[in-house]
């Protein structure tokens, strides 16, 4: 027996019958107050649950996208088969995110992509770095600044792993043809993952500050590892 329910409800109701009402043994009035009391437990453990529903941290299932809906509209929705208690923290993330500054368009793309975002600004000397401080031809920490895009930012975003077809050859693919192997008409819908490109504009766009351009490049995430083709030799061959 616990609070509310039908055992609880039933042994409140008999308590507060007069005892010189009904026999000990009555079984027409336990049944009585037994259809009361599976009543009142329903209506308590609505209550409990509508309760429940009004706070970030006790909503569940289509209670939490309607509470996401209403702060953030359609911008920011559950991924596919993310679970109650990790939408819940995604949208507590949301709700206290800093916005407006650099770092801050990195964390809120990485924690949507859950990949490396890499930031350049064109006019910040510490991204094109110069002559004598950190700066050579061919090396990735350098780059050629230019006073011509004030207010602009060039980001590149990588893609969360799990984005593409799966078991599907491409072309040129020799494992893969009309009529043979795993081969298959595709359109853009069947290469998107859980974030799409334009879930990683929309968040870009809801953290960089007022005024600023953001040019954004979006890749595929790195292959891990060598990779062996169709000329490899045990112990000769160096991996890519």
């Amino acid at each position: 027996m616990t609070l509310g329910d039908q055992s609880d409800i039933l042994n409140r109701l008999q308590a507060l019958v007069p005892a010189s009402w009904f026999r000990d043994s009555d079984q027409h009035a336990s049944a009585l107050l037994g259809g009361v009391a599976a009543n009142e437990a329903f209506i308590y453990s609505l209550v409990q649950f509508a309760k429940a529903q009004t706070r970030l941290q006790t909503a569940s299932d289509g209670f939490l996208d309607l509470l996401a809906f209403d702060y953030f509209g359609l911008r920011f929705q559950r991924k596919p088969g993310e679970t109650d208690a990790a939408w819940a923290l995604s949208i507590q993330n949301e709700l206290t995110r800093a916005r407006a500054t650099r770092g801050a368009v990195i964390k809120a793309v990485r924690d949507l992509t859950g990949t490396s975002v890499r930031v350049f600004e064109p006019w910040n000397a510490a991204d094109t770095g110069g002559f004598g401080a950190a700066w050579a031809l061919n090396e990735s920490a350098s780059a050629f600044g230019s006073t011509a895009y004030p207010y602009t930012i060039f980001i590149t975003a990588v893609e969360p792993i799990g984005a593409g077809i799966p078991n599907l050859a491409g072309l040129n693919d020799a494992q893969g043809g009309f009529g043979a192997g795993e081969f298959a008409l595709a359109d853009v819908s069947l290469t998107q993952g859980a974030v799409t490109n334009q879930n990683i504009y929309d968040t870009i766009n809801a953290t960089r500050a007022s005024g600023i351009t953001a040019w954004v490049n979006i890749g595929p995430p790195p292959v891990a590892g060598g990779r062996l083709d169709m000329s490899f030799y045990l112990n000769a061959t160096a991996l890519a």
